[in-house]
């Protein structure tokens, strides 16, 4: 019988999982990057600061609109299929 070793980093052992949380933490901080580099470069153009709130409110309210329906599609439809169409869009 073989000893298997669980710990909280077992998962990082599998080449496959590593590659998706590289990419995950790229793509977050891509992400953050463009937050950021929006928000600056309308504020140095404006010198608003509600136009900073407005940023915030035009990228939060898709995601708000769209939460009902994607969790009703994660639940009825291939999970696996459904994350390759949500990252292709994302690109």
């Amino acid at each position: 019988m073989s000893e298997t070793h669980h710990g909280p980093y077992a998962a990082l052992r599998h080449g496959d999982f590593r590659w998706y949380i590289l990419s995950v933490m790229a793509m977050t901080v891509a992400t953050q990057i463009r937050g950021v580099v929006v928000g600056w470069q309308l504020y140095q153009l404006t010198h608003d600061p509600l136009v900073l709130g407005l940023i915030g409110l035009a990228e939060a309210l898709p995601f708000i609109a769209s939460a009902l329906f994607a969790g009703h599609a994660a639940d009825t439809s291939d999970r696996r299929r459904l994350t390759l169409i949500a990252m292709v869009a994302l690109l």
